[in-house]
């Protein structure tokens, strides 16, 4: 989706009028309402005397920065990503000072995590210059620039960095001399690649200037919906004959959907922007719920340890093993202003922190399934519990009331949310023709499945089972003899998680004693360990063709 502007929308302090000394206000409104969820971003310009308070209407909107840095010139940019509908948005000062609000309204960034990248700088020349910012997240991100200046009289020109000037701001004229008023030009643009932007200008005569930066990250317009591919008809009559209907039609029989099949179950996932705090039946928090979640941090990318030994006589170490280390992350959660609403309040504010808190009990010695969705990407599970809910009371919690939720993973693994069933055929004999099935890993790490074979009731006796990964060359090898009827479960996936019961078991009770040296846990590799994730396995037995049914369970697998 292109990122671009939909439209802006601009205000002024008025004239200083005779008495015009204690305060100042300026009110922003837009032309129509901005869409649910585009990003909404306020930039202010204040000249004209030192520091006081500022203020901005909207507590739900997040301070990127604001600079003070700059005798009688200041700049502040409030932002807010997954906005619901806005009409206005005002701010306002202690004591009177030239202002000038600049509000934006974007489409086509992220409903999460939208803001990237954000610098900074401040000066006195005649060459303002900020960036490049450090290397971007992803290609396509949207670009804001904004150069300020004191002085009404000190003109701007010069631009590089290759961004467009959109609009001009110059603080008004009334009672203020020069040096109380100032500019502001505001650019933007969108980078092809993941290069830091810049920005610079060129000032008609040296003057204080404070210069803002900033990208976002592309994204979707919102959630998933689910829309008819064909618009048919909802009722179609062929042949000659006419139909009446008395009233509105019903059926007299109540016949389920899909007939004679066992009765359905389905689950619907949460939709980008979106998360599932414990299970599937947990509490939905994210886009579209009471909970707005404004930051995580952890919860993607990994962190390996290593054990490298150094080396006592010469330079560097020993090579040792590099393991992922668990996973700690942070959810930040807020209530989108709920405290300053009509109608909600402190009590409101309460009632959603409890039932936020049920979501996430303290675990003795389990974990609950954390499930979300990346943008374009499949619904992924993390296993992990809340170690830490901190909580502070104060006053500006009463009217942006925020929560942050400490998680650890032990298991630092990222799941797919829907589990894959492969089921692996015996190969006839002993020759090299092989009953070859693929099992797909379309994770980026191993993923580790559970094995079930079933033993028939009768038949040859069988001693011994072989299931080999041609492609990741690792092979899990029981040998004992197996009772009639009975099933051999290789649970992989306890092995890899160190879970305190047996990997192998033959009817529920332990049978680690038959695995087979070198008993190397047994995986799906990712690509491009095998061709596009697909692994090649087959299956054999002793004596051979003796008709078990094997059968993996697994989960697409990802290192984070």
């Amino acid at each position: 989706m292109t990122v671009q502007i939909e439209q802006m929308a601009s205000a002024q302090t008025p004239k200083l009028g005779k008495g015009d000394q204690g305060s100042a206000k300026v009110r922003a409104a837009f032309t129509r309402p901005t869409a649910p969820g585009r990003l909404v971003v306020a930039c202010l310009l204040m000249t004209g005397g030192l520091d006081v308070g500022t203020y901005f209407s909207d507590k739900s909107f997040t301070l990127i920065r604001r600079y003070d840095g700059v005798r009688d010139l200041k700049l502040a940019v409030w932002y807010r990503e997954n906005a619901p509908s806005v009409t206005s948005l005002t701010a306002w000062a202690d004591a009177y000072r030239g202002m000038d609000l600049r509000l934006f309204e974007i489409s086509g960034v992220k409903q999460l995590g939208a803001l990237d990248k954000f610098v900074a700088a401040a000066g006195d020349s005649r060459t303002p210059s900020v960036g490049p910012t450090s290397t971007l997240a992803v290609p396509g991100e949207f670009v804001l620039g904004i150069v300020a200046s004191q002085y009404h009289s000190a003109t701007q020109g010069g631009f590089g960095g290759g961004l467009t000037k959109l609009t001009e701001a110059v603080v008004p004229s009334g009672r203020q001399q020069d040096w109380e008023r100032g500019r502001a030009t505001y650019h933007i643009g969108t980078e092809s690649g993941t290069s830091g932007p810049r920005l610079s200008a060129r000032l008609s005569t040296q003057r204080r200037w404070i210069t803002f930066l900033m990208t976002f990250r592309p994204g979707t317009a919102g959630p998933a919906r689910f829309t008819a591919t064909t618009n048919r008809s909802v009722l179609e009559v062929g042949g000659r004959a006419s139909l009446t209907s008395f009233g509105p039609l019903k059926a007299t029989v109540n016949r389920g959907v899909l007939g004679a099949v066992p009765t359905p179950r389905a689950r619907i996932g949460p939709f980008e922007g979106q998360i599932r705090l414990g299970g599937w039946n947990g509490l939905l928090i994210g886009t579209s719920t009471p909970y707005r979640i404004q930051q995580i941090d952890g919860l993607n990318g990994r962190q390996v340890r290593t054990s490298d030994d150094d080396l006592p006589r010469t330079d560097g170490a020993s090579r040792g093993v590099d393991l992922q280390s668990a996973r700690q992350f942070i959810v930040k959660v807020n209530w989108d202003g709920a405290g300053a609403a009509p109608g909600t309040g402190p009590a409101r504010i309460e009632e959603l922190r409890e039932e936020l808190y049920r979501a996430v009990p303290v675990q003795r010695d389990a974990d609950d399934e954390l499930v979300f969705r990346k943008p374009g990407g499949p619904l992924r599970s993390v296993w992990c519990r809340a170690t830490e809910i901190p909580r502070a009371d104060e006053d500006e919690q009463v009217f942006r009331p925020e929560q942050p939720i400490v998680f650890r993973a032990a298991d630092p693994r990222h799941y797919s949310a829907i589990q894959k069933r492969v089921e692996v055929p015996v190969t006839p004999d002993e020759g090299e023709t092989v009953l070859v099935v693929g099992a797909t890993n379309a994770g980026n790490a191993r993923a580790y499945p559970v094995i079930r074979v079933a033993i028939p009731q009768t038949g040859t006796p069988l001693t011994r089972i072989q299931l080999v990964n041609v492609s990741a060359a690792v092979t899990f090898d029981v040998q004992m003899a197996f009772p009639p009827g009975s099933e051999l479960v290789g649970d992989m996936s306890a092995r890899a998680t160190a879970a305190p019961v047996s990997p192998v078991t033959l009817d529920g009770q332990s049978r680690y004693g038959g695995w087979q040296l070198p008993r190397d846990t047994f995986y799906l590799s990712p690509a491009p360990d095998a061709d596009a994730g697909v692994n090649l396995l087959y299956l054999r037995t002793t004596p051979v063709d003796v008709p078990v049914t094997c059968t993996l369970d697994f989960f697409d697998t990802w290192s984070g």
